[in-house]
């Protein structure tokens, strides 16, 4: 199985790519519970749990979101739209 790296490809993902929480949390340079705070205020990407112990966010959000941290407010829509 090949990986790709989710830093160094960012600019390559689609919008609707998923990428890890955890992930999000560190290239934003938050802690996973900082961004859980914000996510809970609207304030970072909101996250979806596709499973018992995988919770994602869209690249698009992420990429909105790391453009402009203080106005973002997040689509909360988007966090539904999984598959």
């Amino acid at each position: 199985m090949s990986h790709t790296d989710p830093v160094k490809d960012f600019d390559n993902y689609p919008d609707t790519a998923l990428l890890a929480f955890g992930i999000a949390a560190l290239l934003s340079n938050l802690s996973v519970s900082t961004a859980h705070r914000l996510a809970d205020k609207g304030k970072f990407p909101a996250p979806t749990r596709i499973s018992d112990r995988i919770t994602v966010v869209h690249f698009g959000e992420l990429r909105r979101y790391l453009a402009d941290p203080e106005n973002y407010l997040a689509n909360r829509e988007a966090a539904n739209e999984i598959f």
